[in-house]
């Protein structure tokens, strides 16, 4: 088994940095938000329905679902996170934690969520069957991911700015970040843990720009993975990284006939994966 436990530790310091943290909240989040109502709607949180909000950040989903009336329990390993969601969604409860030893009693929940955080885990398959054991049987358990480049224009301009750095930069071994967005990965993954009737819908999420140059801003400052690659570039670098992110975006932007000098958005596509316990 690989060992990701160099990647472990810099997903945790990362997301606990309240600085990343409070940048994800007020300027990431208003993209991944878009699926917090498709993930709410697909797991039915119906009035009185107790649902866990795996990986909640700063609490959009929970949000959404406790406005349909769900009793709502989110957890997260990054207490910065907490502090934003407890804040924002003062009707849910929030709980920190680990999402590969959950502090919860088995069929504690009726369904569960995880806006974009199931990537950020090291040991999926340790985190899926926690969530297996936590979920009544036939659960609905919905989570979103990111497209990859090829099918997202954002993972695109992304991809094209890194290579333009320094070759020699790379994270530690860590998961395939779209691995669940492939099918037959995804099905084979969670039937695994337990899980059945596995579906994926595509979901169009955008990523609000009031410049080009705020994609790599965003990017930098609250996304962890990408962040590092970025901050991990030598200084003799990073400008052609920072350049090339600006260009990307400006070139999508007038190859599509939207106005880079005003305020558009970015596809950042995403899919929405539902699976039974």
């Amino acid at each position: 088994m690989t060992d990701y436990a160099e990647f472990a530790r810099l997903e945790r310091e990362g997301w606990g940095d309240a600085d990343i943290a409070g940048s994800y909240g007020a300027r990431f989040a208003a993209a991944t938000a878009q699926a917090a109502p498709s993930l709410a709607a697909a797991v039915t949180a119906a009035p009185g329905r107790a649902v866990l909000d795996l990986c909640c950040g700063p609490g959009p989903v929970s949000a959404v679902l406790v406005e349909q009336g769900a009793r709502v329990t989110g957890l997260d390993f990054s207490a910065a996170m907490l502090a934003q969601a407890r804040t924002r969604v003062p009707g849910a409860t929030f709980v920190e934690g680990d999402a590969q030893a959950m502090p919860f009693a088995d069929a504690s929940f009726d369904a569960a969520t995880c806006g974009f955080g199931l990537m950020h885990i090291p040991d999926q398959d340790r985190a899926l069957a926690e969530l297996r054991r936590v979920l009544r049987p036939g659960a609905p358990f919905a989570f979103t991911v990111w497209a990859p480049a090829g099918a997202s224009p954002g993972f695109e301009v992304i991809a094209g700015a890194l290579a333009k750095g320094d070759p020699s930069v790379a994270l530690p071994p860590a998961p395939d970040f779209h691995r669940f967005a492939d099918p037959a990965t995804a099905e084979a993954l969670l039937t695994a843990a337990g899980f059945h009737d596995v579906s994926l819908t595509p979901l169009d999420v955008r990523m609000p720009l009031a410049r080009p140059g705020e994609f790599f801003e965003i990017m930098r400052e609250g996304a962890v993975r990408i962040g590092m690659l970025i901050e991990a570039q030598p200084p003799a670098a990073r400008p052609a990284v920072e350049a090339a992110f600006e260009t990307g975006v400006r070139d999508w932007a007038l190859a599509n006939g939207v106005d880079p000098s005003a305020p558009f958005a970015l596809p950042l596509p995403a899919v929405m994966v539902l699976a039974r316990a």
